[in-house]
């Protein structure tokens, strides 16, 4: 092996023809004809050689002082490139206080305003890609409680936001989600990432996705007035439906729904989700064009097998020793708790991940049991009224027959009976079964929640085109 290392320094190159004017230094002229026919490749009869050239190539006489950091001299020539204007999300979070402008995309300054040492960009004016901006988790506060005009009485709610693309148009579609219970917003990113992906490509890029969560439920909330067992100062299912229609109000003051030429207003709903968006569309009909109800739990909750079942957990005396063995969780190594959830759930991946941020938080917890106990003595009867009267705005997804425990047939077959009734073949195609086997907790499978998304994809498309909407 070392007989391959060479030894000593390479040999220096063969000396080059001088071009010095001075005869005497010139070598002769068998030198400089066996060094030129050893370095230059054969020159074929009739051909002429010439330069050639690149965009980037940049002569003598071009002024490159914006790539070099340099100023401009008043009589140079100055490399250029058209202007493009691209939109850019702003950034900012949502806050107490802070108005739904901070929503809308704004402009980037024209390239020939940058100052700095930015690099240039190519001379061609080359159109930009179509990347989908990823989910950003914002953190909001809910309107004060009626009982109280102290602001440590609001509560924080989790907002997701998928903004436009950096190419977008102008916004003619905007969908707001709102949770299940626990109405954490992480478990829907993958969903509705999907869901805004799967749009027409025209469509996907003048679209706005958000998704709300419940007041309460916001695992790392680590102010000093929210620890501790307190199951009186949790939010209400009421105050829930509250906040997503003063939300509803806030975003319309941005976009105006219900104008000529006004963005599309849908919502979306899972679970008591969907309760909820029926809610909303009762009180601001005019602005609410469509709602998607997933799995809805619309009616007759205390009925069904899940509420006959885990109603002692939501009750008074259950929820102390609840909220306190999370609270011994809270304490355990992240990577522990998440290998006892993976096991106890059989969940992995980030719905592994947003579980185990769940049971390490006991405020968010006590939140979702109070929750879910307000929802079986609130949801009883079904609203035949706000059926009949906004029921082929409704799209509705059930489970296959008998597969979803927080839904009973019979009010499966109440609610079909009604909308029968009200709207006939206009409301029959809204309505369908699964048959694909999906849980109530369809999120929870990233293959369900791919499929289900791209089912509201195609309904939202087909309540598009097939109406004006209010």
């Amino acid at each position: 092996m070392s007989s391959l290392i060479p030894r000593g320094p390479p040999a220096p190159p063969p000396p080059r023809a001088s071009t010095s004017a001075n005869a005497g230094d010139r070598p002769s002229t068998s030198t400089s004809t066996t060094a030129s026919s050893s370095l230059a490749p054969p020159k074929r009869p009739g051909h002429r050689s010439v330069k050639s050239s690149h965009y980037n190539d940049a002569p003598d006489e071009l002024d490159l002082s914006l790539k070099r950091g340099g100023s401009t001299g008043a009589g140079s020539q100055k490399r250029t490139r058209p202007v493009s204007r691209v939109l850019v999300a702003d950034s900012a979070a949502l806050h107490a206080g802070a108005g739904p402008s901070t929503l809308l995309p704004r402009v980037s300054p024209p390239l020939s305003t940058v100052t700095g040492n930015e690099p240039i960009l190519p001379a061609f004016d080359a159109p930009l890609p179509t990347i989908s901006p990823e989910a950003r988790l914002h953190r909001r506060y809910g309107p004060p409680r009626s009982t109280s005009s102290d602001a440590s009485a609001q509560w924080p709610a989790d907002l997701l936001l998928l903004d436009q693309a950096a190419v977008a148009e102008q916004t003619k579609l905007v969908l707001l989600f709102v949770t299940g219970n626990p109405g954490l917003v992480s478990y829907y990113r993958h969903c509705l990432s999907t869901l805004r992906d799967t749009l027409p490509a025209d469509l996907k890029n003048q679209t706005v996705v958000h998704a709300i969560g419940h007041l309460g439920h916001t695992p790392g909330m680590t102010s000093a007035e929210r620890r501790g067992f307190r199951p009186n100062g949790q939010a209400t299912l009421e105050d829930q439906v509250a906040d997503k229609v003063a939300y509803v109000d806030e975003l319309n003051e941005t976009y105006r729904f219900g104008e000529p030429d006004a963005p599309k207003l849908v919502l979306l709903g899972h679970s008591i989700g969907a309760w909820i968006c029926l809610q909303v569309l009762k009180e601001r009909p005019t602005l609410v064009s469509s709602v998607h109800a997933l799995f809805p739990t619309i009616s007759h909750m205390a009925e069904t097998p899940n509420g006959r079942s885990l109603s002692p957990l939501f009750s008074s005396w259950s929820l102390r020793p609840v909220f306190y063995s999370t609270s011994f969780l809270s304490y355990l190594p992240t990577g522990l708790t998440a290998r006892l959830v993976s096991l106890l759930t059989g969940q992995s991946g980030s719905g592994a991940q947003v579980t185990t941020e769940l049971v390490s938080s006991p405020e968010t917890v006590l939140a979702a049991l109070v929750m879910a106990r307000h929802e079986l003595a609130t949801v009883t009867s079904l609203d035949e009224a706000l059926l009949q009267q906004y029921g082929d705005r409704v799209w509705i997804y059930w489970a296959q027959e008998n597969g979803d425990g927080w839904v009973s047939e019979e009010a499966v077959k109440e609610i079909e009976t009604c909308l029968e009734k009200s709207w006939g073949e206009k409301g029959r195609k809204r309505r369908e079964r699964c048959r694909e086997g999906m849980p109530h907790s369809f999120v929870l499978n990233e293959d369900h929640s791919t499929s289900l998304a791209r089912k509201c994809a195609s309904w939202i498309v087909d309540d598009l085109q097939s109406s004006n909407g209010p």
